[in-house]
């Protein structure tokens, strides 16, 4: 587990696990304060994968469900 500014945590943890793939949630309103915006992860995502190697995958809740928990939207949970 790490502490900190999570946009340096993940470009740290990119170089040095030498990543392909990352899979990002795009953010939910929620209460409080969101590190990102729409804005500001679009240019992140970007920056990251400027800065690394990764391929980003981007992935959305599905706005009309109402279980935050849900899986993704568009992404299948694994079978048992």
């Amino acid at each position: 587990m790490r502490e900190g500014v999570i946009k340096q945590i993940l470009h740290q943890i990119a170089h040095e696990t030498h990543a392909v793939i990352l899979v990002m949630s795009r953010s939910i309103r929620s209460p409080g304060s969101n590190v990102f915006n729409k804005e500001n992860f679009v240019e992140f995502i970007k920056s990251l994968e400027a800065d690394t190697d990764l391929h980003i995958i981007v992935v959305s809740p599905d706005p009309t469900d109402g279980d935050v928990n849900a899986s993704p939207h568009g992404i299948l949970p694994p079978e048992d």
